[in-house]
């Protein structure tokens, strides 16, 4: 597949070493998304949210667990992402070309990539298994309701260890 600068003007495709690079980079940015997946823990997905809000909206432990799993990798990812385009940028600046038009970026993002993609859906499903059953062995009483209290008091310690590091 050729990926143009231009999307709307088709013009101008991809020097093989910006090709190379995107390819490599690519690479490097899906291990990045997986490994934050594997290592996803509880403190993760709870940092920075306010447990009043999370008690209003969301009822069951899933509820919660799969609302704060999704945020945390969607956010994640944007990081990583921007990350990869903020590199991608400096080195196309540094060769003297243009930088390539959002959308041929995101192009290059969504590409079909079965594999991968499987192997992103599996590492979602053991992970939010995982922090489930934590988060169940953690904040939930023996009638497996959510134990709101010490939620709100885990939330909080979070929050202050995120501002001493």
């Amino acid at each position: 597949m050729t990926v143009f600068l231009d999307a709307a003007v088709k013009t101008e495709p991809i020097h093989q070493e910006v090709r190379n690079y995107i390819d490599a980079s690519m690479r490097s940015l899906q291990k990045a998304r997986l490994d934050k997946r594997k290592n996803a823990t509880l403190g993760d997905l709870f940092m920075n949210r306010n447990p009043y809000f999370l008690r209003s909206t969301r009822k069951s432990a899933w509820e919660l667990v799969q609302y704060s799993l999704d945020n945390y990798l969607l956010s994640v990812d944007e990081l990583l992402f921007a990350d990869f385009a903020r590199k991608l940028s400096d080195f196309m600046a540094r060769r003297g070309q243009r930088m390539l038009a959002p959308a041929a970026i995101l192009e290059l993002f969504a590409q079909d990539d079965l594999p991968l993609r499987t192997e992103l859906l599996e590492e979602y499903d053991r992970v939010f298994n995982r922090l489930s059953y934590q988060f169940y062995e953690e904040f939930c009483g023996e009638d497996r309701r959510v134990n709101w209290g010490r939620l709100t008091r885990f939330i909080y310690e979070c929050d202050a260890e995120s501002q001493t590091e």
